[in-house]
């Protein structure tokens, strides 16, 4: 029986469109504003043994290439999914921010310590600045921080990378879209989910200052839009793709691609155990099938999700059966299988091979994720 194809939408009125450049949600959204950060150095004081502070760098890049897209009758909603991530280094089976010690001067700490802070950024980063730098440009301010099992203060400094590259004559050399990182030299991206919840990124635990400190300083990683926080933020999940054995596997880049260079981001896979009522679907699951080199990690929004707490939708109806059944109920059976297909989320038990007993996260559209 060939698949019911959901309705086209024809004419359709656009109530809302997503933003399409970083100045555009700069101006729409609020992520570690000024407002609750110090920009100040107030935090040298002068005594007889000048004082001396570990400076941690939270180099932060809004994300913008996530979207909603909804549909009722003739109207098209589009709504924005930002989403923040972060960059730091894995060192000793660790996730870490960039960080040095900061020794306070008697006077002129203010220059002193945005000097400071962009010698950090340069060497490990591998960049050049143009003539014109504005430090203030990129430079969203410190939260000091003492952790609990600690008498000694941090100061995260957070640095926005979309204004900081503006302001380089050059690309990174030590760039942060490698699929897999090499320890202790190369940088990588974090988000949210691994951060704050999963504390894990890949292999790695995170560092605890890192989750402490954002775990009681949400403004650190939240983003507010209209005075809330946003509704959605993503999860950071691992794609199933089938390999040539016809068993089921994480996504990987070749070693010689970066992220940058590779174009597509997946593809769908049309032999899970729900294809006939759900359509071909972008499958992930929460953690990878297998440990490999250049794995991909994704974050990716779930809004609306329907969940499956079986995977009996209605059995399988073979054309026989089909074929004899009253027009009344084929036409119910399209109407639902057309809205199954419909469902940008579906959340479900896979019982198809290695993926058997795995949680899947079946996605319609590639709108909803991004590779970290």
């Amino acid at each position: 029986m060939e698949q019911p194809k959901p309705n086209l939408v024809e004419d359709l009125t656009i109530k809302a469109e997503a933003p399409t450049t970083i100045e555009e949600y700069r101006n729409q959204y609020l992520y570690l504003a000024d407002d609750f950060l110090s920009r100040p150095i107030d935090f040298c004081i002068e005594t007889t043994s000048l004082k001396k502070v570990a400076i941690q760098l939270v180099l932060f890049s809004l994300d913008i290439s996530c979207k909603y897209t909804e549909y009722n009758k003739t109207i098209k909603t589009e709504t924005p999914l930002p989403f923040l991530k972060f960059a730091g280094f894995i060192q000793n089976s660790q996730f870490q921010f960039p960080e040095f010690v900061y020794e306070c001067l008697t006077e002129n700490n203010e220059t002193h310590f945005q000097n400071q802070i962009l010698e950090k950024l340069l060497s490990t980063y591998g960049v050049q600045p143009t003539a014109s730098l504005d430090f203030d440009l990129f430079y969203r301010g410190y939260l000091p921080y003492q952790p609990s099992d600690s008498s000694d203060t941090i100061i995260y400094v957070a640095i926005d990378y979309n204004e900081f590259m503006k302001q380089m004559t050059q690309p990174l050399t030590q760039p942060l879209t490698q699929p897999q990182p090499q320890p202790q030299t190369q940088p990588i991206w974090a988000i949210v989910d691994e951060l704050v919840f999963k504390k894990k990124v890949l292999e790695a635990q995170v560092d605890k200052k890192i989750t402490e400190m954002m775990d009681r300083h949400p403004y650190m990683w939240n983003i507010i839009y209209n005075g809330d926080y946003m509704e959605y933020f993503p999860f950071s999940l691992y794609l199933v793709i089938t390999n040539d054995e016809q068993t089921y596997e994480s996504n990987s880049l070749p070693r010689t691609k970066t992220r940058e260079s590779t174009t597509t981001i997946g593809r769908k896979i049309d032999n899970y155990s729900l294809v006939e009522e759900y359509g071909d679907r972008y499958c992930f699951t929460n953690a990878p099938l297998s440990i490999m080199e250049n794995i991909v990690r994704y974050a990716v929004f779930t809004p609306k999700p329907k969940y499956i707490l079986d995977n009996v939708v209605g059995g399988s109806i073979t054309e026989d059966i089909y074929d004899n059944m009253p027009d009344s109920d084929k036409e119910v059976l399209e109407e639902t299988l057309s809205e199954n297909i419909a469902h940008s989320v579906i959340y479900f038990t896979e019982k198809t091979g290695n993926l058997t007993g795995k949680h899947i996260w079946g996605i319609k559209t590639h709108e909803l994720f991004s590779i970290v």
